[in-house]
């Protein structure tokens, strides 16, 4: 897929995560907009762009900040999104994206390695050319 939108995010680099923000929600409109045409169905809709959950991201990355509530419901309906998804094209429970300490280098690259390889497969589930 071209569209890479983690393995060009850097631990620390908070302009890079502001557009990993972007490009992942751009990601999931296009699988959204996928689901009703190819499954007939529409998928939740949540703010994947949502500054205060970017904003404690990005606090905890550079001062070790304790993550706030919105990072927290962030990750949390991300993973229920990513869930009812893979539901779709019968892969659900592969991963759970609501499990990241954002203040460790180590869980954040893990955690965005297995991203993009999640994304790389509902892309190609949904027929996305990204």
């Amino acid at each position: 897929m071209g569209f890479d939108i983690d393995s060009q995010t850097f631990y620390g680099d908070a302009d890079g995560l502001r557009n990993f923000f972007l490009t992942h929600s751009i990601a999931h409109r296009l699988y959204a907009i996928a689901a009703v045409g190819r499954f007939n169905t529409s998928l939740p809709s949540l703010n994947l762009y949502d500054t205060s959950a970017l904003d404690s991201w990005i606090q905890c990355m550079h001062d070790g900040a304790n993550v706030t509530q919105a990072l927290r419901a962030w990750l949390e309906a991300h993973n229920n999104l990513h869930q009812s998804e893979l539901q779709l094209v019968n892969q659900s429970g592969l991963y759970d994206f609501s499990v990241l300490n954002p203040q460790s280098e180590e869980q954040f690259y893990d955690w965005m390695q297995t991203h993009q390889a999640i994304h790389d497969y509902e892309a190609i589930a949904f027929g996305v050319q990204i």
